[in-house]
């Protein structure tokens, strides 16, 4: 019975690391430690997960190994929660929204999209993802105008941010040439469990010992 007690604890305190652990058990096909404790729990915490800032008329949930690159739809918000040792990447141009969540913040491991991704579509490892991230915001149709390239990096909330952009792939930083390329004065850095992006530009957040999701621009 204690370690019931225990189990309960930890899930309620931690929602974000036990959807973190759901969604990596479903993806390698193992059973969930919780076993049949957990399918009438399960989906109460994910919603306390997945909340956002304000409402919505539809969320687009941009889970671990994935990534989303699209224009802005009306009353449409892209996130990626459950950051625990992930690193997501929310980056807004022009008429173009990206978001990214990179699984255990490691650059090798394949990304897949989601939500219908309207401009860049496939699988592609996280270093190779960015690279072609980076390409995209070069184009001629990207850098037309003044509009300014706003990058928001988010650290899950057991993993450092420096590390996270020191990060080597094949010999590269592609996380450091994002702050290069975009400019320190335009990337912003955090430390927390979930971010967001609205249709109106704005981008959201749960910093580490956040209760709240807060605006973060």
């Amino acid at each position: 019975m204690g370690t019931l007690v225990l189990s309960i604890k930890v899930i309620a305190l931690q929602p974000e690391l036990n959807k973190e652990i759901i969604y990596l058990s479903a993806r390698k096909g193992f059973p969930y430690y919780h076993g049949d404790f957990m399918k009438h729990f399960k989906k109460y915490f994910l919603s306390l997960s997945s909340s956002t800032s304000v409402p919505v008329a539809e969320k687009i949930s941009v889970d671990s190994a994935h990534y989303i690159v699209t224009p802005p739809r009306k009353d449409v918000a892209l996130l990626a929660f459950g950051l625990f040792q992930c690193t997501a990447i929310a980056i807004i141009k022009n008429n173009l929204h990206i978001l990214m969540h990179i699984a255990h913040s490691n650059l090798y491991l394949p990304m897949e999209t989601t939500g219908n991704s309207r401009i860049l579509k496939g699988v592609f490892d996280g270093g190779t993802l960015i690279n072609e991230v980076l390409s995209l915001l070069r184009s001629p149709k990207e850098t037309r105008g003044n509009y300014k390239t706003k990058v928001f990096i988010m650290s899950g909330i057991y993993k450092e941010c420096n590390i996270c952009i020191e990060s080597i792939y094949k010999g590269q930083k592609p996380i450091k040439k994002i702050i290069d390329m975009i400019g320190s004065d335009n990337v912003r850095l955090y430390k927390g469990s979930h971010i967001e992006i609205h249709s109106s530009g704005h981008v959201y957040g749960r910093l580490v010992n956040g209760e709240k999701i807060s605006r973060l621009n």
